[in-house]
């Protein structure tokens, strides 16, 4: 299932992107992708909790932020503020992980599951996380205005078992 959700990532931030934006999202081919780490100047990050954990990124250069930005705000490019890509990245990367997650509900999986309010980081970095036991994707995107990428990093939560005392004593709380 979580396999499924990975691969539903492209298909997921194409729509989105032709919803908010009105511009077509293409994929890359995986031959396209650098080998190395790339660093980004923007990226919004959504964490996903329940019987589902792990991240929702969506990476973005600073002037196809601005440009997203000013499409989405209906103003020139000059007129967007640091606040506005914020608030711009944030709302894209908020669609894509709730779509996603609305996905999982949809094949009755994951209704436990909840999204975090984005994350957005500006300045030079690099998101990197990959572990052994998650299912993680990469996706890079080509649009007129730049390309992008999206990751999704989810792994099945390992479930907890309360010893009975301590149901007792939480019980009394």
């Amino acid at each position: 299932m979580i396999q499924n959700l990975t691969s539903s990532i492209a298909d997921v931030v194409q729509q989105t992107v032709l919803m908010m934006l009105g511009v077509d999202a293409d994929v890359k081919e995986p031959g396209d992708t650098p080998k190395r780490a790339t660093h980004f100047q923007v990226s919004g990050i959504v964490g996903v909790t329940g019987s589902i954990k792990g991240n929702i990124v969506i990476n973005l250069p600073i002037d196809v932020a601005r440009v997203m930005t000013g499409l989405i705000n209906r103003e020139e490019l000059g007129q967007c503020t640091e606040r506005d890509v914020t608030d711009c990245v944030g709302e894209l990367t908020n669609i894509v992980a709730g779509n996603l997650m609305a996905l999982a509900a949809d094949v009755g999986h994951a209704n436990d599951t909840r999204i975090s309010i984005p994350s957005v980081v500006i300045g030079a970095h690099r998101v990197a996380w990959r572990q052994r036991d998650d299912a993680s994707r990469r996706v890079e995107f080509c649009t007129k205005l730049g390309q992008f990428s999206a990751e999704v990093n989810l792994r099945k939560a390992v479930g907890q078992v309360v010893g009975e005392r301590d149901a007792q004593d939480f019980s009394r709380r």
